[in-house]
């Protein structure tokens, strides 16, 4: 049987909103009541490797294409990291510290280096 195209969400906030809303609210509230490292480093290999092959972080997605240059971020384990950590935060209604580091890193270097978010796009 042929399965249907994957959506791919085109912005960090589509994606954490993709993951709330398809995954089991069993799963997610199991997966949100760890500390947070081991919830991400636990959905690492699973749900971390399923975003980073079927929506494009690897190559060519216009998501993959904003987290590079909003977040500076290079490589597709970070940005499924940021995902998951923001999606972990938000399940827990925790500041996004993660993210919160992340625009911060990124603030810094792009004030350094104007035009460093246009070159990773």
């Amino acid at each position: 049987m042929v399965q249907p195209p994957v959506k791919i969400p085109v912005n960090l906030e589509e994606a954490v909103q993709d993951l709330m809303v398809n995954m089991p609210s069993d799963r997610a509230s199991a997966w949100a009541a760890r500390p947070r490292r081991r919830a991400t480093a636990l959905a690492h290999l699973g749900i971390g490797t399923w975003m980073r092959n079927n929506w494009g972080l690897w190559h060519g997605s216009e998501l993959r294409d904003f987290l590079r240059s909003e977040y500076l971020l290079l490589d597709a384990d970070g940005m499924s990291g940021l995902i998951l950590d923001t999606l972990w935060s938000d399940l827990n209604f925790k500041p996004r510290l993660r993210l919160k580091h992340a625009e911060k890193q990124a603030a810094e270097l792009k004030k350094q280096f104007p035009n460093a978010g246009n070159m990773l796009s």
